[in-house]
């Protein structure tokens, strides 16, 4: 199967997408009988873009497609925009349901598009010049055979020096489906370039059959929409390794300076977000081992199926009811952890989910107020990155109401 040349975009490979689903090996050989699917050299893109396939916008849409300098093509808003915003909504050009796809798999889907979703489909970027010595094979040992050959298949794709069908959807894929296993290209949403402190959030929307963009802060008339397409609590250094799979490294503004000057903005980003990393996954393990919830703590035996009182440490028996001092300082933890988000600039589920563990801590500490109050911050938080027909936003909302039920201050109506 050949595609048949287009006007190509391959500036910058403009995409957000779960680029842990495609761990690379260093393997230069393809796998399968099909080669990858070769097309001619692409020109630049003008400023206009009049020569090329851009998704429709919609009427009264609040952004642009234009050229970015230095990214090839991105979105701009065409308005001020509040946060909270729902900037773009948008059903799959091409998805997968599973992250076990290979290459056939996408051709056959290929395929089935119409000229016209086809040339939309081709004119996305593609990072298809990258080196195989980039990547490391020893953490792959363990991965089984059939995976093995899965990702020997995207690397592959990644380093042929060739765009194709497999190496447009691995640079501008977005997860997708009720479990997040799928995977799809929005083209809309895939013209969002990338920054590592976002002005807005992508995700998937089951309801809707969707995946949408807001802007997750108050932006002006012409900003660009920007996402993240790794995971931000990632240091520097992992995040640009991360980035090579989409062909570019990061020079936003906590990437692009000297990380030793411990006064410089990249320095006091990486120190915060390194604790954010070190308080999430501490507070996160005492909450699962107290089994601590908003309707209380659930049954969690220690190591040999006892249940008594410990002080919070990793060691001895678990407890159905930690003490005061130890409910106390891993609230303390993470209300620090949510402080430093926000220092960041970080608008994102981590810190609605450190909102909620707030409010559980504070329904743990007898102090349902600040538990209201800390479980419509979450909720503020979830509206702004999803939107309120997102089960996130729908689920927390159901939450509020139960804790002002509790509290005495609403009914379950409200």
């Amino acid at each position: 199967m050949l595609i048949e040349p287009h006007i190509w975009d391959d500036t910058h490979p403009s995409r957000a997408s779960t680029l842990g689903k495609f761990t690379l090996v260093n393997n230069k050989e393809q796998s399968g009988d099909t080669p990858p699917i070769s097309i001619e050299s692409e020109p630049t893109p003008s400023s206009t873009h009049d020569s090329f396939t851009l998704p429709p916008i919609p009427e009264n849409a609040p952004y642009t497609i234009r050229t970015s300098p230095g990214r090839g093509l991105g979105i701009f808003t065409t308005r001020p925009i509040p946060a909270g915003t729902r900037l773009i909504a948008e059903p799959p050009l091409l998805s997968v349901p599973h992250g076990r796809y290979r290459v056939a798999d996408l051709e056959a889907r290929y395929a089935a598009l119409t000229p016209s979703q086809q040339a939309l489909y081709a004119s996305l970027g593609s990072s298809h010049t990258q080196r195989a010595k980039h990547w490391g094979v020893g953490v792959y040992k363990h991965i089984p055979r059939w995976d093995l050959e899965r990702v020997r298949e995207i690397q592959a794709i990644r380093c042929a020096g060739v765009k194709s069908v497999g190496s447009i959807f691995v640079t501008n894929c977005m997860g997708m489906g009720a479990d997040g296993e799928g995977a799809g290209v929005f083209p809309t949403a895939a013209r969002c370039n990338h920054s590592c402190v976002p002005n807005a959030c992508f995700a998937w929307n089951e309801r809707l059959g969707a995946e949408t963009v807001h802007a997750v802060r108050d932006l002006e008339m012409g900003e660009e929409v920007l996402v993240s397409y790794c995971y931000v609590l990632h240091a520097r250094d992992l995040r640009r390794w991360e980035l090579r799979g989409y062909g570019f490294e990061c020079e936003c503004e906590v990437c692009e300076g000297d990380s030793w000057d411990v006064g410089s903005k990249v320095a006091r980003s990486l120190a915060r977000r390194a604790r954010v990393s070190e308080l999430d996954e501490w507070v996160g393990k005492r909450v699962k081992m107290f089994g601590l919830g908003f309707e209380g703590p659930e049954e969690v035996p220690g190591k040999n199926g006892e249940v008594g009182s410990v002080d919070g440490s990793d060691e001895g028996l678990l407890t159905l009811a930690p003490s005061r001092e130890v409910l106390s300082q891993i609230f303390l933890m993470a209300i620090e952890m949510v402080s430093l988000l926000r220092d960041e600039g970080l608008v994102c589920p981590l810190l609605a989910g450190g909102y909620m563990t707030i409010a559980l801590l504070c329904v743990a500490l007898g102090d349902l107020n600040f538990a209201i109050d800390a479980a419509q911050k979450g909720l503020d938080t979830f509206l702004i990155i999803y939107g309120d027909d997102h089960y996130r936003a729908i689920e927390t909302a159901a939450r509020v109401r139960e804790l002002k039920v509790k509290a005495g201050v609403g009914n379950t109506d409200d």
